[in-house]
This record gives C-alpha cells, sequence and structure tokens, in this order.
C-alpha cells in the first residue's frame, strides 16, 4: 500500500497554522498510510505534552494517532537510521571538523521513507537540499560561514545510492487541500467581502507555513499562486 512519511517539521507547521484538520481527509483522499516514527513521536508529543507552551498542541496531535490518522511505525530502524547518520554528518567539512547536519528524528524519518519507498514530508531544509541540492547548501554553508566547505564525495556517492524517494512539504499538502475543495469553507463570500478569497487563502496558507517553518521561498509562492491561476 502506499504511504507517506511525516518528519516533525511538516507537523509542527500545520499545527501552528491550524491546519491538523486536513489531514484526517488528506489521508481519506490519499488512500494509504501516514507514518510517523517513534523519535518523531517524542519530539511532537513526549516533550511538549510536558511543556506549559506547547501542551494543547501536542495533545491535538495525540488525537490523530488514537483516530489512526497518523500511525507509528513500531519496527526498529537503528541500523539504517545510524547508517545514514553517519553519512550526513560526514559529509560536508569546515576547516578540517564535519558539520553535524541532522539529528536522529530527521534521518529516521528519511530512513523509514526509503524503506517503505514512500513520500517523504518533510520543511526543514537541511534535510531535502541534502537529498535534492548538496552542491547548493555547500553553497549556502559557505555564504553563512564565510569559510570553505569541502564535500566527501565518497559519502555523498554512497547517500545518492541508498536513498531514493519523493520529497513533499506542507505547503504542497495546504495546496492539495485547497484543490480538493477541503478547505471551501474559507472562501465563502457575503456583501460585506471585497477580497479575492481564493487567492487571500492560497497565499494565506502559504505565507502562514512559511513563517512558521516550511522552507519554501517567496519565489516559489509566486510560482505556485501564479500556477493556481493568480
Amino acid at each position: 500500500m502506499k504511504s507517506m512519511v511525516f518528519d516533525s517539521s511538516t507537523i509542527i507547521s500545520l499545527s501552528l497554522n491550524n491546519l491538523l484538520y486536513l489531514l484526517p481527509e488528506l489521508k481519506h483522499r490519499f488512500n494509504g498510510q501516514f507514518f510517523i516514527t517513534n523519535e518523531v513521536k517524542k519530539e511532537i508529543i513526549d516533550k511538549p505534552i510536558q511543556s506549559k507552551k506547547f501542551k494543547l498542541e501536542a495533545l491535538q496531535i495525540h488525537q490523530l494517532i488514537l483516530d489512526n490518522t497518523l500511525e507509528i511505525y513500531g519496527q526498529q530502524l537503528e541500523k539504517q537510521t545510524q547508517n545514514l547518520l553517519n553519512l550526513i554528518n560526514n559529509l560536508f567539512k569546515a576547516e578540517n571538523h564535519f558539520i553535524k547536519l541532522v539529528d536522529p528524528a530527521e534521518v529516521e524519518s528519511l530512513a523509514l521513507a526509503n524503506l517503505l519507498k514512500a513520500t517523504y514530508v518533510v520543511d526543514e531544509r537541511t534535510i531535502r537540499m541534502i537529498i535534492e541540492n548538496p552542491n547548493e547548501l555547500k553553497n549556502l554553508f559557505e555564504r553563512k560561514l564565510h569559510t570553505k566547505i569541502t564535500i566527501n564525495q565518497e559519502n555523498l556517492k554512497e547517500l545518492k545510492k541508498e536513498i531514493n524517494v519523493n520529497i513533499i512539504r506542507s505547503s504542497e499538502l495546504g495546496l492539495v487541500a485547497y484543490s480538493l475543495g477541503i478547505l471551501k469553507n474559507l472562501v465563502q463570500k457575503d456583501h460585506l467581502t471585497n477580497y479575492n478569497l481564493k487567492h487571500e487563502l492560497v497565499d494565506g496558507i502559504l505565507w502562514g507555513l512559511k513563517l512558521n517553518g516550511c522552507a519554501i521561498s517567496q519565489e516559489e509562492i509566486e510560482q505556485a499562486e501564479k500556477a493556481e491561476g493568480f
């Protein structure tokens, strides 16, 4: 059966924009499984439920597990995760030291998506660029750190051989929800409304997600709006 694997970053982006309610309907339309890993569960439920600031969001996410929208993948992924951690965190070197790029939760999700040949749903920029455009990530680090970065070409070659996943972000999920009419209740006009509500909705989805953690550029937002006819 087809499946999607969600990273912490995407669930958090949706939660901070009050869009978690989209997931049950999206799963129904997708007709597949939505997975998270145990490490992701720790990040989005177990840790925040102990805090005051994010307790409510953690409880709302927990409900998605109770109603089987999100499923926790129960099998061990330690070997696959450690292999990818070693490859990725020994990929870029600055001043003779390797740069730590990722943590276990991100890599465990990537390992699961790779294992299941699933779509990997991740908003965090670094992990996406490692997979999609490592050379551009190298250039980005050089600009930010003002130092020369070298790539471990052997590890990069092995990583490309190991990983074969499709990646989407919460922004794509939001656009799909809009296209499917799941958000149609937000575009009902009345005699007091002069806005193009459909345009404002798409703009609001994309900018809301961007400002709460989704790695999407202003140029990508403009392109997405143009593709929707705005």
